[in-house]
């Protein structure tokens, strides 16, 4: 009978475990490069993609995704339950997306939900390469010397070589 009891109390003990460690991971901030990107390329990304824009919806953008389709805003940032698109995975409205292939689990619309309740963060890395994220310009960075620089680029090398120690070379003669 003890024997019984121990093994009980063991599996209580391993179900309270198990729950801790599903509650913890719900706390957790759904992370869009991990959770939310590969789950628009399993799904979404053939119709709504840099190929093709189905109804005008394109996911693989942040100001496009965020700005919609020819039926509005399918992402309402913020608002999991007025957003088209929850509706649309879920099949609330009665159509389901995607149309064909394999549909959403019921884990993966609640990561979308949770998602977008959490403001549908998208991150800069978003886009792939580096080649197709927005150009900025930098500031150059402040110099010691500033009479060494000829041009913005100089200010940049010049700061790599005082932050190595190291001064810059004379200028080579014209011969």
């Amino acid at each position: 009978m003890e024997t019984m009891f121990r093994a009980g109390l063991a599996w209580c003990g391993v179900l309270l475990c198990l729950c801790a460690v599903r509650v913890s991971r719900a706390a957790d901030p759904v992370n869009f490069p991990r959770d939310i990107e590969p789950l628009f390329q399993k799904h979404c990304l053939v119709c709504h993609g840099p190929q093709q824009q189905m109804s005008g919806l394109r996911l693989d953008q942040k100001e496009a995704a965020l700005k919609g389709g020819a039926s509005g805003q399918d992402i309402k940032p913020g608002d999991s339950e007025g957003s088209r698109l929850i509706r649309l995975v879920s099949g609330a409205d009665g159509k389901v997306m995607p149309p064909v292939g394999a549909r959403l689990t019921a884990a993966e619309v609640a990561v979308l939900k949770a998602w977008i309740d959490q403001g549908a963060p998208w991150s800069v890395s978003t886009g792939g390469h580096w080649a197709f994220q927005k150009i900025q310009k930098p500031e150059p960075p402040a110099v010691r010397d500033r009479t060494w620089p000829r041009n913005a680029i100089d200010n940049f090398i010049l700061s790599r070589l005082d932050a190595e120690g190291v001064a810059p070379s004379p200028e080579a003669g014209k011969t």
